[in-house]
């Protein structure tokens, strides 16, 4: 009788014309929900009868109230599964429809992370799922609810037969498609997948007669499953919901993302990144089509930087780069976070070991991805401009002469870097290639002003041919330099206009094995300093160079400076051999041989 009320006359139906079939099809919709209203208003009066106490007696039927048909009974019956995972975040929420108060059917995909499974349905009664039919690598299973209901709430089960047609009904609308017929497709375990007939896209039943005998998912499965194997009443669990986490998820990356993403307040930012971090270092236990989207990697990207972010703003950066080394950068893939952190690097370890990462990690990311990325050359190129310039600047000639090297061979066009090789260039009192240089390229207007100094210091350099040039702090009454002596070592002197007499400290006269000699005060003498009187004795220099510049037989005397340990004195019997300009303001010393 029930078939009846689904596909009435359908032995006749192939004779009908379309209009005549429609008209079928409003007539029996009508009815279908007719009657499902009803059964609506009988089951929420059963559960309110259930809540207020077993031992009430039933309900008798007014005299004008009508029995209810037989086929009610047989109306599907639905509501929505929800899967959480161990710390209770919502993974996956569908819609399912109940097997005779005890079974649904779920794709496998809905449950990965799941480890508690409740269904609720529409009337409001929630229950545990605990157990079902599901073997590793069925993309279905069957689940059975912890506590029964009334065997007689939902449609019965049944093997789907390929002989006679189908009644979708969907379970998020109102949509119904009768008379379907599917082809059969692969056998998967108990269940035929088969192609989905056009418009069904929502998550729904095949029904038979009053059984249920298939399914279709949504969005979660491409294909429609039809029931191939036993009833309900036959059904017997051969899991439960435990073992399909142990067996899906458990002991993988995206389980150590999900303990990490439910670390509380009381866990530092650090600690919640190292947690994250430490899933990277598992093996993917999902392919990633089939993994929740918050346990991705590129979500758990996202959150990885977010925290680098306030990691960086509280000043932990030190800490930070000792968790992101080269490993777990290539395991993240992520070349965002690795510039993120370059400065980090910087601050805590320098410029070679930013640039070195940028060189190691950051090519092998490119490649990865198969594109170039102007970012990363952008902040390969500041970190060369930045290091390089910071040498300029100390005047540490010879490393700065490696890293322009090294950053020309990358970079070799760029203005920056060649003005940089100017300077160097001038630091090494070689003018004329300071010119080649400054004359090879066109600068673009923001260097114009950096161009002019250069060009100046050329000219200033090339009038000061032929003499000694000490440059020192602008404005300042300390003018420190150094000299060779003897062609043996290099001493740091302090020019000294007060000073008769060239200084040099004690060690510096033992290494050059000096004898002191017999002057006119018989060699020794007492001098009188700001720190007090010194001893000191006389010795004779063979040669002292500054700057290229050479001048021998030179008397000095073999003192330590109180307060200035290691330094000499380059005092008037050294420079009355020359014409000297001083200019303060400029921070220049100007030594023209008389």
């Amino acid at each position: 009788m029930f078939r009846e009320s689904l596909f009435p006359g359908s032995v006749e139906r192939a004779t009908l014309s379309a209009e005549q079939r429609q008209a079928i099809n409003d007539r029996n919709s009508a009815k279908r929900k007719e009657m499902s209203a009803k059964l609506q208003e009988v089951m929420a009066a059963a559960e309110k009868q259930a809540a207020t106490g077993k031992g009430q007696a039933e309900k008798v039927p007014a005299a004008d109230e009508k029995p209810l048909e037989p086929q009610v009974a047989s109306v599907l019956r639905a509501g929505w599964v929800s899967i959480a995972d161990p710390w209770g975040h919502l993974v996956a929420r569908t819609r399912a429809a109940l097997i005779k108060g005890s079974w649904l059917a779920l794709p496998t995909r809905t449950a990965y992370a799941g480890y508690q499974w409740t269904f609720s349905r529409d009337s409001g009664v929630v229950n545990e799922i605990d157990s079902g039919v599901w073997r590793p690598g069925d993309a279905v299973g069957l689940w059975h609810l912890s506590a029964s209901t009334s065997a007689a709430d939902g449609l019965s089960l049944s093997p789907w037969s390929s002989g006679e047609p189908l009644l979708w009904m969907s379970l998020d609308s109102q949509r119904e498609i009768s008379d379907i017929r599917l082809v059969p497709g692969l056998r998967q375990g108990d269940f035929v997948a088969c192609s989905p007939p056009e418009g069904i896209d929502e998550n729904g039943v095949f029904l038979q007669g009053s059984n249920i005998v298939g399914w279709s998912f949504g969005p979660w499965l491409s294909s429609v499953y039809l029931w191939g194997g036993k009833s309900e009443a036959e059904l017997e669990p051969m899991t439960n919901v435990h073992s399909f986490y142990a067996a899906t998820f458990a002991k993988g990356r995206e389980e150590k993302f999900a303990g990490a993403l439910a670390l509380k307040e009381e866990h530092t930012d650090l600690e919640r990144l190292a947690a994250l971090l430490a899933g990277f270092a598992e093996r993917p236990k999902l392919a990633l089509e089939d993994t929740p989207q918050y346990l991705t990697p590129g979500e758990v990207v996202k959150q990885i930087r977010q925290l680098v972010t306030q990691l960086l703003r509280s000043g932990q950066g030190a800490q930070l780069v000792g968790l992101l080394d080269d490993g777990v950068l290539l395991a993240i893939g992520d070349l965002k976070l690795l510039l993120d952190i370059v400065p980090a690097i910087t601050a805590n370890q320098g410029f070679e070991p930013a640039i070195q990462k940028i060189e190691s990690v950051g090519r092998q990311l490119v490649e990865r991805g198969g594109v170039d990325v102007p970012a990363v050359n952008e902040v390969h190129l500041k970190l060369y401009q930045e290091w390089l310039q910071s040498l300029v600047t100390v005047k540490a000639v010879s490393e700065a002469v490696t890293v322009l090297m090294t950053a020309k061979a990358f970079y070799p066009n760029d203005p920056y870097l060649h003005l940089l090789a100017v300077e160097l260039a001038l630091l090494q009192n070689d003018w004329q290639e300071a010119e080649r240089l400054l004359a090879m390229m066109q600068y673009p207007a923001r260097f114009r002003d950096r161009y002019e100094l250069l060009s100046r210091r050329i000219s200033e350099m090339k009038g000061d041919e032929g003499t000694i040039v000490i440059r020192f702090q602008p404005g300042g009454s300390r003018i420190p330099l150094a000299a060779g002596l003897n062609q043996a070592l290099r001493q740091n002197f302090i020019v000294d206009t007060g000073a008769s007499m060239v200084t040099i400290p004690s060690a510096t006269a033992e290494s050059l094995n000096l004898q002191m000699v017999q002057g006119h005060h018989g060699g020794r003498r007492t001098v009188s300093t700001a720190g007090g009187m010194v001893d000191a004795y006389e010795v004779l220099i063979e040669s002292v160079e500054i700057n290229g510049w050479v001048e021998h037989n030179v008397g000095a005397l073999v003192m330590d400076i109180p307060g200035q340990p290691g330094v000499g004195l380059l005092g008037l019997n050294y420079l009355d051999r020359f014409k000297v300009s001083l200019n303060s303001n400029e921070g220049k010393l100007t030594l023209r041989p008389k």
